[in-house]
């Protein structure tokens, strides 16, 4: 059994195939933090870590089993407990007097900006789980962080094999230091890299004039040394790169089709397809 991680990015991915679509919001339990997942048929929100018993009651780790006993446990402690605290809440709604009707209108204001807020979560949950999905059926992999964008809302980046770091949402890139000298040596601006204790660098855009210490690149080549940029101008290289980007292209189009086919026959030939299309890229990237 691999890590917690990988654990909950498999069953995550397992979802999302499914037409489950992910949701900004975290699971809060225990300080999980796992994104939610919305079941297409019922609407009903799950972890895939907490509610691994109802979603897959056959691949439980050891961690999740000793979890489930002791929530067994202490469910009947705590029914008392909630009994009370209802009883209160509808003694205390009694005696809230709403005289001229200020009041009604104030909670109904708030509750429709917390509703369009919701919707908006959804709607960029969903856009976000289908965006990930694809990344992922790319070779990408989805880590343990979220996009620092406040219009990002708990988006989960994607790290693709050279550790770059990728928001579907906003399309903010992120690297850490360590990761940044090792593909790219010292030779790029110092001024790079964010002196936080995390040691997770955004690399600034380059096409901003403006831009802020913390402000990061829409493409990994605005951070190459000039020194590597000029040896990739090569003819061999230019014909790996556009052949890279009509197969991420091709992979995009077809995991498209993946998540509108129901049919068996269907899915085994689109991802077969993929799969292909996934190990040329592989041999191409040896080019560059």
């Amino acid at each position: 059994m691999g890590s917690r991680l990988d654990v909950i990015t498999g069953r995550m991915s397992k979802l999302m195939l499914r037409r489950w679509p992910m949701l900004a919001d975290l699971c809060k339990i225990d300080g999980c933090s796992s994104p939610l997942m919305r079941d297409p048929s019922t609407g009903a929100t799950k972890c895939v870590w907490h509610d691994a018993k109802e979603l897959f009651p056959d691949e439980l780790t050891e961690e999740e089993r000793e979890a489930t006993s002791l929530a067994i446990a202490s469910t009947t402690d705590s029914s008392d407990s909630v009994t009370k605290a209802d009883e209160k809440l509808s003694v205390d709604a009694e005696k809230f007097d709403l005289e001229d009707g200020t009041a009604y209108k104030a909670v109904e204001e708030e509750e429709d900006e917390q509703a369009q807020l919701r919707r908006e979560k959804r709607d960029q949950g969903d856009r976000a789980s289908q965006l990930v999905a694809k990344r992922l059926l790319q070779g990408w992999k989805m880590i343990d962080r979220s996009c620092s964008n406040e219009e990002c809302h708990n988006v989960p980046l994607v790290q693709d094999r050279d550790k770059v770091q990728f928001c579907v949402i906003c399309e903010r890139r992120y690297m850490d230091e360590a990761d940044y000298v090792k593909l790219y040596g010292d030779a790029g601006p110092k001024s790079v890299f964010s002196q936080s204790a995390s040691s997770q660098s955004k690399v600034p855009d380059v096409a901003s004039t403006t831009a802020a210490p913390a402000t990061t690149i829409e493409s990994k080549k605005a951070v190459i040394p000039k020194s590597k940029a000029k040896e990739s101008l090569s003819s061999d290289t230019s014909a790996a790169k556009n052949a890279i980007d009509a197969l991420n292209a091709k992979i995009a189009s077809l995991s498209a089709q993946l998540l509108e086919n129901t049919k068996p026959k269907d899915i085994v030939r689109i991802t077969n397809a993929i799969s292909s299309c996934a190990k040329a890229i592989h041999k191409c990237k040896k080019l560059l």
